[in-house]
């Protein structure tokens, strides 16, 4: 562990004299994500295992107890290396990515929830850093908006650009269906910090490629709905901040048309929330969502019609 600290400040403060062993680094890292001499996974029905029967291994003294093991240590320390190589070495995204996008996602199956969600952490940091995003492109939309408003209709005012996507975006793009598949595997968890954890990945992948995460919209649209009806106001807000900015960005309007008569109903229960910063996020949530619904002049959907008599 104190090894793997270490190799963390060297990443971070001396790039450059790292980078001729970024191989041997990446090798060595990639192994101790995933070290937990203390767990066996025979691959079948990990999931049940690890959320039903971990209590009782403990009990029956199967495996080391948690004072014993400290293999996890170990892992969220490599996990820390290895989010410090993203930040710290944007030359080498390029090596990094192909070698840790999938591995990355078969570590959402770790059984040490605080690794877990060191695990999101990580992979939200390499979406964040597979793309470029503009500055400029608020207050373009803000002046399209104060000069659109006056005389044209909604359709008519310009989108907000979705990031500009680095080279290095289009490894973890390719595997995004399989982080998809596997998150809402996590959303359906009974801890409610991996919960939280696994929906803000979500909301961070929906903010950096939104138009890659849409066509999963009808794989999570369960967890989300069930995220807007929770008591816990920051899986609310990370839910419809999720929602704003895919349809903000769509791609395929029908999708978001299908889920209006669902989704619309949320965001105005939402709109009557007691905090207020629901309710910012779901009115800007409902601003956004018009877009699909009405994706040409001439072209209002019937959903528009009835969300909007």
């Amino acid at each position: 562990e104190n090894c793997l600290n270490a190799f963390e400040s060297f990443v971070l403060r001396c790039s450059k004299e790292v980078s001729p062993h970024l191989d041997e680094l990446c090798d060595v890292i990639l192994r101790l994500i995933s070290y937990d001499p203390n767990f066996y996974d025979s691959g079948e029905n990990q999931d049940a295992l690890m959320e039903e029967d971990m209590d009782e291994f403990d009990d029956d003294g199967l495996v080391d107890s948690d004072d014993d093991d400290n293999s996890w240590k170990v892992r969220r320390a490599a996990l820390k290396v290895l989010a410090a190589m993203v930040r710290g070495l944007p030359d080498k995204l390029l090596e990094i990515y192909p070698a840790f996008a999938t591995p990355l996602i078969a570590r959402f199956q770790e059984r040490e929830e605080s690794v877990k969600l060191d695990v999101f952490s990580t992979f939200a940091e390499m979406a964040q850093t597979a793309v470029i995003k503009s500055q400029s492109s608020n207050s373009t939309s803000a002046n399209g908006d104060s000069a659109g408003a006056c005389t044209t209709g909604i359709s008519e005012v310009p989108r907000r650009q979705p990031p500009k996507e680095r080279p290095a975006a289009q490894h973890l793009i390719a595997v995004l269906p399989q982080c998809i598949a596997q998150l809402n595997k996590q959303l359906r968890s009974k801890a409610p910090k991996t919960r939280q954890g696994a929906l803000s990945l979500l909301r961070t992948l929906s903010e950096c490629v939104p138009q890659h995460v849409e066509p999963n919209l009808p794989q999570v649209k369960d967890e989300l709905v069930r995220a807007m009806k929770e008591r816990n106001s920051s899986m609310r807000l990370d839910a419809l901040v999720c929602m704003r900015h895919l349809s903000e960005n769509y791609a395929t309007p029908q999708i978001y048309q299908e889920l209006a008569p669902l989704l619309c109903p949320l965001f105005l229960q939402c709109c009557n929330d007691t905090y207020y910063k629901s309710i910012a996020q779901a009115l800007r949530a409902i601003g956004s969502f018009v877009y699909p619904l009405r994706p040409g002049p001439d072209a209002p959907s019937s959903q528009l019609s009835e969300m909007l008599p």
